[in-house]
């Protein structure tokens, strides 16, 4: 018996290619940069994911302030840590669609192969038939 719910996709991987599609589709144009807070040399430590037609609007990472939470602590990620959240964050938006893309392409591959396959297959048994049938003297 089949555990998945009747209505799955017939490819979870093409599902998740379309999602990640139709979330970049729907979201601010990209290329997101990283804020300041992951360069260590700028004097600036903002923590506002830029794009072309936003200083920081985007979104934003929260680092910890190093107090915990019963004295005002904010319960964030260490400065490191927020630095890497942010990168992901900003690299997400050309990285997604482009991951989506490329999945599909190499779904459409192997989807060709499997024809292919499939082909030769036929043809195998094909020609394994007119063999059995000449060795039994049925030609």
């Amino acid at each position: 018996m089949n555990s998945e719910p009747q209505d799955a996709p017939a490819n979870p991987a093409l599902a998740r290619a379309e999602e990640a599609e139709r979330l970049a589709k729907e979201a601010t144009p990209g290329p997101w940069y990283e804020p300041h807070i992951c360069d260590d040399s700028h004097p600036c430590n903002c923590a506002g994911i830029l794009s072309e037609g936003y200083a920081s609007g985007i979104a934003s990472v929260t680092v910890s302030n190093g107090l915990p939470v019963s004295r005002g602590g904010n319960d964030a990620p260490p400065k490191k840590e927020a630095a890497a959240n942010a990168r992901l964050i900003a690299r997400a938006r050309t990285l997604l669609p482009t991951l989506a893309a490329d999945l599909r392409a190499a779904l459409g591959r192997e989807k060709q192969l499997r024809e292919a396959m499939m082909e030769k297959i036929t043809g195998c048994q094909y020609d394994l038939k007119i063999a059995r049938a000449a060795l039994e003297g049925r030609e």
